[in-house]
């Protein structure tokens, strides 16, 4: 239940491993019992035990989700998942292995398209993961060209006045505070257009201050003599040739998620049949 006069945490990554949920903060805070954190307030656990210990307690919740870009990344060789929340970062950059660049951004772009929490994002693709788009329109759109770009910048532009009109010093504390009547939309970009100005220009104004800009910017950067990509903002995914994703400010090596162009394709034929409310397996001819 959200506290008003708690500040929301600032979430940068969750580990979820058999019996645990870890919370990795970007800044301190004070979460309240069963929650049992480090001295320093970046680091907070919840086990299986004391959540069932608090069960029977009410618990309030309305309105959006708070992190609706938390995204799967990868998985350590234990079988401990992580999830990093993107919009927390706003410039990402994909580096690496071509192929498995692709593949990773692949998945998580149908992880944005599925997720319950992913309800209000928009998934701008450009030049990369048309594959998708069937798996959930209404979240996801395609594009060929640059152009989308100035109207991601107008939502970035909007967002900060909307939140100085309301006095809420981030999205996610407009969100869980409920300010004002419209929702507080996200927006998620993921382009290899690395030489296009208005890009950088994007990833240089939501990576200065990404808690207020609702907006993230995956650009995929294979290229090994790949120029520079503007201020250093975010977060780099280093992603091998043998499927792992270093992530380096976290000292994280993990297997990497991934999609290959026929999987996405497949699970973009499945969303339809969802869509058309029909059984995948009287198509498929299982029955």
């Amino acid at each position: 239940e959200a506290d008003a006069a708690r500040p929301v945490p600032a979430l940068a990554a969750v580990e979820l491993s058999p019996g645990r949920l870890m919370v990795h903060l970007a800044a301190p805070a004070d979460l309240p019992s069963p929650w049992d954190g480090d001295p320093a307030g970046l680091h907070w656990q919840l086990t299986a035990s004391a959540l069932t210990a608090t069960a029977h307690l009410p618990t309030e919740v309305a309105g959006s989700a708070p992190y609706p870009q938390l995204v799967t990344v990868g998985a350590t060789g234990e079988g401990i998942t992580w999830l990093l929340n993107a919009e927390e970062f706003g410039a990402l950059t994909l580096t690496g292995d071509p192929t498995f660049a692709l593949d990773f951004a692949r998945y998580l772009i149908a992880e944005f398209a599925v997720n319950a929490w992913s309800s209000d994002v928009r998934v701008d693709c450009l030049g990369l993961g048309n594959e998708l788009v069937a798996l959930n329109p209404e979240r996801i759109r395609f594009h060929t060209t640059g152009d989308v770009l100035g109207d991601v910048l107008g939502d970035v532009r909007h967002t900060v006045d909307r939140l100085d009109e309301h006095g809420e010093p981030s999205v996610v504390e407009a969100r869980v505070h409920g300010a004002g009547d419209d929702l507080w939309g996200s927006r998620v970009v993921f382009t290899d257009l690395a030489d296009d100005p208005q890009l950088r220009h994007l990833r240089d104004l939501v990576g200065a201050d990404p808690r207020r800009a609702a907006t993230s910017i995956f650009l995929v950067h294979t290229e090994p003599e790949a120029a520079p990509i503007g201020e250093t903002h975010g977060v780099e995914i280093q992603l091998t040739g043998d499927g792992r994703a270093l992530l380096p400010a976290f000292g994280l090596e993990l297997v990497a998620v991934g999609l290959t162009g026929d999987e996405a394709a497949g699970c973009a034929a499945l969303g339809r049949l969802h869509q058309l409310d029909e059984d995948p397996a009287r198509i498929l001819g299982v029955h």
